[in-house]
């Protein structure tokens, strides 16, 4: 196991490199990806959708970086419920499903959108993305999945899984 600390170090280290040597959009990217590393590893299990969501967009990023204009993405959420508590990683992991999904098997594009709305006492997160799209058979398997008591970790769903018992 590597230890957190030199893992931020070395980036900042990077990220200083970057800076010294006018490589801004190096330096963006290495910033996102200490940020997102800090916030998996530290923290509540609960943070406020404003703070998920930066997180998110940290992520959307550097998949735009590594995708380009292969990659697109909207994000509507009222200000209002920016501070709405959620389970930590519950948005990013459902982003980082429509990139892994969406993109695999394809050179085409992919757009996303993340919307959020308060329905009565629920607050209701949408992902949705214009992807490969899933086979009714995976669907009934993760859904089977997310339904079941015990379950295997095997691959299938296992952000999806620990997203539903969160």
């Amino acid at each position: 196991q590597i230890n957190p600390h030199f893992l931020y170090n070395t980036l900042q280290t990077i990220s200083a490199e970057a800076i010294e040597n006018n490589q801004e959009k190096i330096n963006d990217m290495v910033m996102a990806l200490s940020s997102m590393l800090k916030y998996t590893i530290r923290g509540d299990d609960s943070v406020t959708l404003h703070t998920e969501m930066e997180h998110v967009q940290d992520y959307l990023f550097l998949q735009k970086e590594r995708f380009g204009q292969r990659l697109s993405y909207n994000v509507q959420i009222d200000k209002d419920l920016q501070l709405l508590m959620i389970p930590k990683i519950s948005v990013l992991n459902l982003v980082e499903n429509a990139v892994v999904h969406g993109m695999s098997h394809s050179a085409e594009e992919l757009h996303i959108e993340i919307s959020a709305k308060h329905e009565g006492s629920k607050l209701e997160i949408t992902v949705t993305d214009d992807g490969n799209g899933i086979s009714m058979e995976n669907l009934e398997e993760i859904q089977q999945t997310l339904e079941a008591e015990d379950w295997k970790i095997e691959g299938t769903a296992i952000g999806l899984k620990n997203l539903s018992n969160r």
